[in-house]
């Protein structure tokens, strides 16, 4: 993990203590999209989005499914996985969250020959911020680990990444 990010980490963790955040009442649904691409990665460029669906069980809290996908050169991933997430209510249009995340993913590794089925898990910890009362932008820090080596980092595949993320929330 490169050093550099780890004040960028520290300031999105500890959003959730600072902000205040807009009420998501119990019944509410959200989809979500996110991903990200990385034009200069050792393994060429890198490819990730995610769809999520959650349901809203109580007030600020949900959970859900997600599909992920994954490519650069290297390692090409499909998973699928559970989530459960918890809004902080703080009253205003910043939303601070937490979230955890455990699933499956297929990878293929180039060269190594064969598919591997890992385990992962990740926590997420970031703030919504609200653009309209239905539709949010959320930023995140994300820690990852895996049960196989998956996670592309400098010259090798490691089975943990830490990461930023951003994503686009709608509610119904």
């Amino acid at each position: 993990m490169n050093k550099k990010y780890l004040p960028l980490i520290a300031v999105v963790v500890a959003l959730p203590c600072l902000a205040q955040a807009a009420l998501i009442a119990e019944g509410s649904q959200e989809l979500r999209l996110q991903g990200s691409l990385d034009p200069s990665t050792v393994n060429g460029s890198e490819l990730r989005l995610n769809a999520s669906y959650g349901y809203f069980f109580l007030d600020n809290a949900q959970a859900g499914g997600r599909l992920d996908f994954a490519d650069n050169k290297k390692v090409n991933r499909i998973g699928l996985g559970a989530f459960a997430e918890y809004n902080v209510d703080t009253e205003t249009d910043l939303t601070p969250f937490a979230e955890f995340f455990a699933g499956f993913a297929n990878v293929d590794v180039e060269g190594v020959g064969g598919d591997d089925l890992a385990g992962i898990l990740e926590f997420r910890a970031g703030a919504k911020y609200f653009l309209a009362e239905q539709v949010a932008v959320a930023a995140a820090g994300v820690f990852a680990y895996a049960t196989e080596d998956i996670y592309p980092d400098e010259e090798k595949l490691r089975d943990t990444d830490v990461f930023m993320e951003l994503s686009l929330r709608c509610y119904f």
